[in-house]
């Protein structure tokens, strides 16, 4: 097991025979299935943000910052992870807030999990409001990189009321096409005050629509993820 700053940016590797995930100590990597981006990212040698994001806001204030170093990073923020070959823990402490974002691989399902612990050290009362971000794939890294707005165009979002789900799927372009679906979800130990989702893909459920080309789900207090 081993300590980093945030600032070294190693990468670790999450994986099973059928999914991984890359993430560094800023927080920043993608996720994938076989030979399949399900998450965007883009190198950048001068700095990375593009990650799966746990963004955290002070609704008094206004105040935001993320789970990881990026993409929004404070002066005087203390950031830290932990890691070792099953699980990475990114530790980030703002404004009298601690959070602790751990990021598992599930064991022989393609599907990984996020849990956020959030700590008040303020002395104060706090309103927190969580919000998970990806952009979408669904595709091979080399054809998504080759023309990726084309490759924005087919992928499909909807809402699942019954599972509490956003669903997301790639448009199959020719009849020999796999398909390919991701799911995310979004549990709380205690009940969220409110549950809002956007989405801004080519919809067919309730989830409003941008261009931005991400997906989003937010809630109240602490939160975890699967995908």
């Amino acid at each position: 097991m081993s300590a980093r700053k945030a600032g070294v940016a190693h990468e670790h590797r999450l994986a099973n025979d059928r999914y991984h995930v890359t993430i560094a100590d800023d927080g920043t990597g993608s996720s994938h299935f076989g030979a399949l981006a399900i998450t965007r990212r883009v190198p950048d040698r001068t700095r990375e943000t593009d990650a799966f994001v746990f963004y955290v806001r002070d609704l008094d204030t206004g105040d935001y910052w993320s789970a990881g170093a990026e993409p929004v990073r404070r002066e005087g923020d203390s950031y830290g992870s932990v890691a070792n070959d099953a699980i990475v823990t990114l530790i980030r402490e703002h404004d009298g807030i601690r959070t602790t974002l751990d990021v598992a691989v599930i064991a022989n399902v393609p599907a990984e999990e996020r849990r956020l612990t959030i700590e008040n050290l303020s002395g104060r009362a706090r309103r927190l409001d969580v919000t998970t971000y990806a952009e979408l794939v669904l595709n091979t890294p080399e054809a998504d990189a080759a023309h990726p707005a084309f490759s924005k165009l087919f992928v499909q979002t909807e809402w699942d009321g019954s599972c509490q789900a956003l669903l997301a799927k790639r448009r199959l372009r020719a009849a020999n096409d796999e398909p390919l679906w991701a799911i995310h979800t979004l549990r709380t130990a205690e009940p969220a005050q409110r549950l809002a989702r956007e989405t801004d893909r080519i919809d067919t459920g309730s989830a409003s629509s941008r261009q931005q080309h991400g997906y989003a789900d937010n809630g109240s207090q602490g939160s975890g993820h699967r995908q």
